[in-house]
């Protein structure tokens, strides 16, 4: 049995039409790719900024330093000077959170000062 003729057009026809279409799938994408190049900025928003670090927390030794500065700026420099050697040489840790910690009873910080400077 022999194909038709119309079957034989068909099959002829058919590699071509395929290329055909392969082809313009190709022009498509050449122009998608060309579009995303020429103008990158316009399909890709920037980030947004990274927010800002949040503030340090303040140390033992700031509040240290800022109770001195302010509430104890009444003592000597010489006195400041010497209570700040005291709390930062070896083992003084302890005798700057009791400082700190007692910020706000007056009396007991400056009957603790001096000790601390009689001891010295």
């Amino acid at each position: 049995m022999g194909t038709s003729s119309a079957a034989r057009v068909a099959a002829k026809i058919t590699p071509a039409a395929a290329v055909m279409n392969m082809q313009g799938s190709i022009n498509r994408l050449t122009d998608a790719i060309e579009k995303s190049l020429a103008h990158p900025l316009e399909m890709v928003p920037p980030p947004p900024p990274p927010p800002p670090p949040p503030p340090a927390p303040p140390t033992m030794i700031s509040r240290g330093l800022a109770i001195m500065r302010s509430t104890d700026a009444d003592l000597g420099v010489e006195q400041r000077a010497t209570l700040l050697r005291i709390f930062t040489r070896a083992g003084g840790e302890n005798n700057l959170a009791a400082y700190v910690e007692l910020e706000d009873d007056f009396e007991m910080r400056r009957a603790f000062i001096s000790g601390l400077l009689v001891s010295t």
